[in-house]
């Protein structure tokens, strides 16, 4: 799709990201977004320390065990 407004844009560098799920895909786009400059700042799993673990990795994230936790 090929979107002729340059304007139209979801969301720029100062949005702040959620991550809910930090498995492979979840995890696999924390860091995309991490590496591309933007500020991932929660992330969530059922399993904390899989979260906890990611976020260590990503500077000026938090890990949570809920999603409902991440929701500010």
């Amino acid at each position: 799709m090929i979107v002729e407004n340059s304007e139209a844009q979801f969301f720029d560098k100062t949005s702040r990201i959620a991550i809910i799920g930090t498995g492979r895909v979840g995890g696999s786009l924390a860091l995309a977004f991490h590496k591309a400059g933007y500020p991932v700042v929660s992330l969530a799993n059922r399993n904390v320390a899989s979260a906890k673990l990611l976020s260590d990795r990503l500077k000026g994230s938090t890990g949570y065990n809920s999603f409902q936790a991440v929701s500010y």
